[in-house]
């Protein structure tokens, strides 16, 4: 996979990247070089700087004493009140004498501060490719917001130093959530001000996935049949049309609270649930019994009931599939790649976190279904068709939904089916490290189109 950067559009642009330069014996204005006035169609007169949020009215004045064209001078008032970092590299848009520096994108990291600086060399990766992404780039925690002062305080990336730098900045132009999702008063705060440059702020639980999914015609064939759980009897009356299911809370994730239930006769159930690493094993072989572990184990309304699928299996380990998709530079969906998660021996999930495996491609349908090469590249492409018609039916309900991992099950007959659409912090670990790196540049440059570049 290749990351691309995006091209110009109609506006003005200045490339390569401008650097900023304090200029302290001027007040409210921006000085530029000439030939770069020339080059972007910008006039002297009266202006307007914007970075981020903040917009200054200007003097812009065009002089070549000394200045580098890829140099803008700043006042000091100007650059204190927009209070925008002077180290960083620059993208720059004249929209009819209206200046905006960017881009200027936030990284939702931690809810507390306390969480935050130990995540600082993980998103460090998500600048590998500073260059194709440029611009300011801050990590921050939800504790740290002002919403009175429409303040952050967090920490800015450094290019020329590769560090994070603590500061106080105002907000930015788009936000890029690594935490599971917004709580609504943080969405409602953040959305008035930024409007619709804030993706995957949303939490729709595996119910409310699976209604979405059986609503579109081109989904919900490939999703097993599924209840909510209001109470014990449900399960029976489930058990009574398949034998086998799984039980699992429509909140977690990770594998967490998952359970399989099999009917071995009338009022003869066997549960297997995870604890860590580790598969418990309970029969339950009466009426009350069954009545009693289901109240104790599960809340109503709180827990899917869902027809087991016949996986492809390897030696008594589950098989499924993860397949990946983020939006590009163009506001497109972008295949980046699938996985394939091998649970362990005996396991009733495929989890890495449960003590499963997790590795790039499809090759076990190569031990498993004893596909060709071109077999597997068939499905691959079914694969793949699948998923984006899941992340626009997703998308129709009217979120703003851009970077994705989908559990994939294929079962002994070729079918394929959709297990779980992952929309809250996709985890990213087994990517080989180039597609790593590019995967993380492909979610910043849809940040950077966000944030209007």
């Amino acid at each position: 996979m290749s990351v691309t950067i995006l091209p110009y559009r109609s506006e003005e642009r200045l490339n390569p990247k401008i650097y900023l330069i304090e200029n302290k014996h001027s007040v409210d204005t921006v000085c530029l070089h000439p030939l770069t006035a020339e080059k972007m169609k910008i006039k002297e007169g009266t202006g307007s700087i914007k970075f981020g949020t903040q917009k200054n009215t200007v003097k812009i004045v065009i002089n070549a004493e000394g200045d580098k064209t890829n140099e803008l001078l700043l006042s000091s008032n100007v650059v204190k009140s927009l209070r925008i970092p002077l180290f960083c590299e620059y993208d720059l848009i004249n929209d009819q004498q209206n200046l905006i520096i960017g881009p200027f994108i936030g990284i939702v990291a931690a809810r507390h501060k306390r969480d935050l600086n130990k995540k600082l060399n993980e998103f460090s990766d998500y600048l590998y490719h500073y260059d194709q992404i440029g611009g300011a780039i801050m990590v921050f925690s939800l504790d740290q917001v002002s919403t009175n002062e429409q303040t952050i305080q967090g920490f800015m990336y450094n290019p020329a130093s590769k560090s994070w730098k603590r500061g106080i900045y105002h907000y930015p132009s788009s936000l890029h959530l690594r935490i599971p999702w917004f709580r609504s008063r943080w969405q409602r705060h953040f959305e008035s001000i930024l409007g619709d440059t804030i993706f995957n702020n949303f939490h729709y639980n595996k119910w409310s996935i699976h209604k979405l999914l059986m609503d579109t015609p081109e989904t919900a064939s490939h999703l097993p049949e599924t209840i909510l759980y209001t109470k014990p009897s449900d399960v029976l009356s489930f058990l009574e049309k398949h034998p086998s299911a799984y039980l699992k809370p429509i909140d977690f994730s990770r594998g967490k609270g998952i359970m399989k239930i099999n009917q071995l006769g009338i009022n003869d159930l066997q549960v297997k649930y995870t604890k860590g690493k580790k598969v418990f094993q309970e029969a339950l072989n009466n009426e009350d019994k069954i009545n009693h572990f289901l109240s104790q184990h599960l809340k109503p309304k709180k827990y899917i009931i869902q027809k087991t699928i016949n996986l492809i299996s390897k030696d008594t380990s589950i098989i499924d599939f993860r397949i990946y998709l983020t939006k590009d530079y163009t506001g497109d969906w972008r295949y980046i790649g699938i996985f394939h998660k091998q649970g362990k021996p005996g396991q009733i999930v495929s989890n890495l976190f449960r003590g499963g495996s997790f590795e790039m491609g499809l090759h076990p349908l190569k031990e498993t279904l004893y596909l060709s090469d071109h077999e597997v590249e068939e499905m691959e492409d079914s694969i793949n068709k699948i998923a984006l018609k899941a992340v626009k039916a997703v998308e129709n309900a009217g979120v703003h939904f851009a970077n994705t991992a989908i559990d994939i099950g294929i079962d002994t007959s070729k079918k394929v089916w959709i297990i779980e659409i992952q929309h809250c912090v996709p985890g990213h670990k087994g990517f080989e490290e180039t597609l790593y790196y590019n995967y993380l540049t492909t979610i910043m440059l849809y940040a950077k189109k966000l944030a209007g570049f």
